[in-house]
């Protein structure tokens, strides 16, 4: 078997049927346009009730396949992808309104590619995660690129809705933001911004592993630390996944960051 038939398992491809992006397309246009990310309303109704929370955008897709490897693991991206742009181990961390880790809680994730590119006859780089015990998730991906041209420029960004498995908070809508250098600076040209605040708490501190990139900083990322003991075996647990699955690929993590985003309790009648 290939690296490319064994890899491709991980994150198999979906078509997205035609009514339903007709759908989406109508969802987008009415719907979140108008309501949903509403610049008049969003501040009030969404952005000043979560400090992470973000607009949706007019690219989602409802019915993502589940994109769990194991309990904590999913990948999202094929090999094609992880060859193409090198991969990139986001880990995410799910919390109650008081901090508690918040186990199988979903999260609901889409992205472009680091060309910028959304897939969308197909759910490439979308899929539904699930946190584990510890209400953490890990996803092996690409690294999300700029996109847009002059005024309309979007900084690379994840998506995601993330909701706990109870229905006791908020669903909460949310975009992560990957900035080169982590330099913060790369969200001022973000178009968003001329319709909501900045949101800067949103950026991603990511790190990188050059020997795994050619002696290199991917997206210039500082080096992840030696002292950070948990990280570096979760780099070296994908390592080895990849090897087992893709032996020919060559393939290894070469950035990722992690993420902790608390929840808000649903509001009562009042608010």
């Amino acid at each position: 078997m290939t690296a490319e038939t064994t890899l491709t398992a991980f994150a198999p491809s979906v078509p997205i049927s035609v009514p339903l992006r007709v759908f989406s397309a109508l969802r987008a246009a009415t719907w979140v346009q108008l309501v949903n990310d509403n610049p008049l309303t969003w501040s009030w109704r969404q952005g000043r009730r979560n400090e992470r929370a973000d607009m949706e955008g007019p690219l989602y897709v409802p019915g993502a396949p589940d994109r769990m490897l194991e309990p904590g693991k999913a990948v999202l991206a094929t090999v094609s992808e992880l060859q193409q742009y090198k991969p990139f181990l986001l880990s995410i961390t799910v919390r109650s309104p008081h901090g508690d880790p918040l186990p199988r809680a979903t999260v609901d994730f889409w992205q472009a590619t680091t060309a910028g590119v959304y897939a969308y006859r197909s759910y490439g780089l979308r899929g539904r995660l699930t946190t584990d015990a510890h209400g953490t998730v890990e996803v092996l991906t690409v690294a999300p690129g700029d996109y847009g041209a002059a005024a309309a420029v979007r900084t690379g960004h994840f998506h995601m809705f993330l909701q706990d498995a109870d229905g006791l908070c908020e669903c909460l809508t949310t975009q992560l933001y990957v900035c080169h250098g982590n330099d913060v600076r790369g969200m001022n040209k973000d178009f968003l911004n001329w319709v909501r605040k900045s949101r800067p708490q949103n950026m991603l501190r990511a790190w990188s592993v050059p020997a795994s990139n050619d002696g290199e900083p991917f997206f210039e990322f500082p080096e992840l630390p030696t002292d950070d003991v948990d990280t570096l075996k979760r780099v070296e647990w994908w390592n080895a996944k990849l090897a087992e699955q893709a032996p020919d690929a060559g393939l290894k993590v070469v950035a990722g960051g992690r993420t902790e985003i608390r929840l808000n309790e649903k509001p009562g009648w009042i608010m």
